[in-house]
């Protein structure tokens, strides 16, 4: 009975996004991954972008006109099949896409947190936690 019951659902998957864009392909395929997910009507519950990977949410990197622009692709993925896509606040302060004063980090000024830095409004800030979180209620991880 549990392999009938397995197989009725649909596997629910969380993306974790470790490199830069421009660094190597591994954001090319995991943005490939997630399409790939998402057509065989699997669920992509979130993506979470940690280290050299929240550098995908710059809102400032230029693609040339022949390559695929994934900090677009991202957005669009997100807006058409409504994936979280989440961002290590401590990845970013440490590439410089949070701009901010000393500890003007706040709940308060979470939801906007992003509006006067550098990343993309569709990237929502977060910390591990909401990761560690995502990975509790999921079926497979998935690092890219």
């Amino acid at each position: 009975m549990f392999f009938i019951f397995g197989f009725l659902n649909n596997m629910i998957f969380v993306i974790l996004i470790t490199e830069a864009p421009y660094n190597n392909q591994n954001s090319y395929s995991a943005y490939l991954f997630a399409k790939a997910v998402i057509q065989k009507k699997e669920i992509i519950k979130s993506i979470f972008f940690y280290r050299d990977g929240v550098c995908n949410s710059n809102k400032n990197i230029k693609f040339n006109d022949n390559e695929l622009n994934l900090i677009t692709s991202w957005k669009k993925l997100s807006i058409k099949y409504h994936i979280n896509l989440y961002l290590c606040i401590t990845s970013a302060k440490r590439r410089g896409l949070i701009l901010e004063e000393k500890n003007s980090f706040n709940k308060e000024n979470f939801i906007n947190y992003n509006q006067n830095n550098m990343i993309n409004n569709y990237f929502q800030i977060t910390t591990l936690s909401t990761f560690t979180k995502s990975i509790l209620t999921c079926d497979r991880l998935v690092q890219f």
